[in-house]
C-alpha cells in the first residue's frame, strides 16, 4: 500500500486521511468482527428535504397491499408530480448502494414517474417513514476467519403477472380539474401484465449485488417467469465468479443458484427444447449451458427461505424483518449516535 501511494504521489497531489470512514454519502464502520456500511446521514437529509423528519413510523417499505390502483385514479398536480419524481430519485441512490430491503419499493414507485397518482405519492411517503424507522440499518460484512472458505450464493425469484398497473392508460388533460384523466376504460382493461424479477447475491451471507426489475417480456406461466429470473441470476453469477477467480479467491466450484420453483429447475437442467419452451426467447436458455458446465449449480429452496422474495413483492412486517436479518442487515448505532 505504501508503494502504491508513493507511485500515485509522483503524478497527483493526494492527502492521506487515514482509515476510510465515509465515501459518497456511505458511512463505513469498522469493528473487531468486520465492516458495516450505512447511510443514516443521507437518510436524514432526505427526510428534512421532504419534510418527513417528524413523520410517523412505518415497518414496511410499502403498504402490505402494495400501491393502490383504483378504477378511476386521481393524478397528482404538476407540483406534486415534480415532488414525487425528486423523492424517487433520492431514494433510488439508497436502494442501489446499501438498502436492498427497499429495492422493490423503489422499482414499484419508479413505474409511476410519468403520471404519478395520489396513491403512489402516499406510498412514497410510507417509504420515507420506513426509512426514518430503520435509518440505522447497516449492511454487515463479517471478517473471514482463518480456515473458513469463501462462499457465494445467488437467490432468484419472480412474482408472476402482478404488474397489471405497470402501464398507465392513455390520458388527456382536464382543464377543469387541472389533472390528467384516463382517456377510456378499455386501455386499463387491456393493460399487459409483466412479471417482476428479483435476485440477490450473498458473499459469506452478506449482499454484494441485488436487483428488482420488471421482466422485458410477458411470461405466460409461473414456470416461465421463474426461468427468466434464474437466467438473469445465472449471467450475473458468471460475471461475479470470473471476478473472484481473477482475484484468486475462487476455484472451479459452481455457484449455488437457489430457486423455489421445481418446474423452473427442470427447465434449467433439461437441455432438450420441447414444446413447453418454444416460445421462450433463446437468450434465456444460456442458463442451461451454465448449469451443464458446472459454472452454477441449481438448488431448490423452500419459499419461506427464498432470500429474493422481498425483491418481487410487498411483504408483511414479519417477513420484511426476517429478510433483513437473513442478509445481515440490522440496526446498528453509529459513533455519532453513541455520543
Amino acid at each position: 500500500l505504501a508503494w502504491l501511494q508513493g507511485e500515485i504521489k509522483k503524478h497527483f497531489k493526494i492527502t492521506d486521511q487515514g482509515p476510510l470512514s465515509s465515501v459518497l454519502n456511505v458511512d463505513v464502520l469498522r469493528t473487531p468482527t468486520g465492516i458495516s456500511l450505512g447511510q443514516p446521514g443521507y437518510i436524514n437529509k432526505i427526510l428534512e428535504r421532504f419534510q418527513m423528519d417528524s413523520g410517523k413510523t412505518a415497518f414496511t417499505p410499502l403498504p402490505t397491499s402494495g400501491i393502490a390502483h383504483p378504477e378511476d385514479p386521481s393524478y397528482c398536480s404538476e407540483t406534486d408530480k415534480e415532488l414525487f419524481q425528486q423523492l424517487v430519485g433520492s431514494v433510488n441512490y439508497l436502494a442501489c448502494y446499501t438498502r436492498p430491503d427497499i429495492a422493490f419499493a423503489v422499482h414499484a414507485l419508479s413505474r409511476h414517474l410519468a403520471n404519478p397518482t395520489v396513491h403512489a405519492l402516499s406510498a412514497a411517503k410510507t417509504l420515507l417513514r420506513y426509512l426514518k424507522t430503520t435509518k440505522n440499518y447497516r449492511l454487515s460484512f463479517p471478517k473471514l476467519t482463518s480456515g473458513r472458505k469463501l462462499t457465494l450464493r445467488v437467490y432468484t425469484d419472480a412474482d408472476f403477472a402482478n404488474q397489471k398497473a405497470a402501464y398507465h392508460p392513455k390520458t388527456r388533460f382536464s382543464p377543469q380539474n387541472q389533472v390528467l384523466m384516463p382517456e377510456n376504460r378499455e386501455d386499463r382493461e387491456n393493460t399487459p401484465r409483466k412479471s417482476v424479477t428479483g435476485m440477490i447475491f450473498l458473499l459469506n451471507g452478506a449482499p454484494i449485488s441485488w436487483l428488482s426489475k420488471q421482466q422485458p417480456i410477458i411470461a405466460t406461466s409461473t414456470q416461465m417467469a421463474e426461468y427468466i429470473a434464474a437466467a438473469e441470476g445465472g449471467k450475473e453469477a458468471l460475471w461475479l465468479r470470473s471476478l473472484l477467480k481473477s482475484l484468486q479467491l475462487w476455484d472451479n466450484t459452481g455457484v449455488p443458484l437457489h430457486i423455489d420453483n421445481q418446474a423452473a429447475i427442470q427447465l434449467c437442467k433439461n437441455p432438450v427444447l420441447h414444446k413447453a419452451t418454444k416460445h421462450i426467447d433463446i437468450i434465456y436458455h444460456k442458463i442451461r449451458e451454465l448449469a451443464a458446465d458446472g459454472i452454477i449449480t441449481i438448488e431448490f429452496t423452500e419459499s419461506s427461505s427464498q432470500k429474493a422474495d422481498a425483491l418481487t413483492k410487498p411483504l408483511s412486517r414479519q417477513r420484511t424483518e426476517e429478510f433483513c436479518r437473513g442478509i445481515h442487515m440490522v440496526g446498528q448505532k453509529t459513533p455519532e449516535d453513541l455520543e
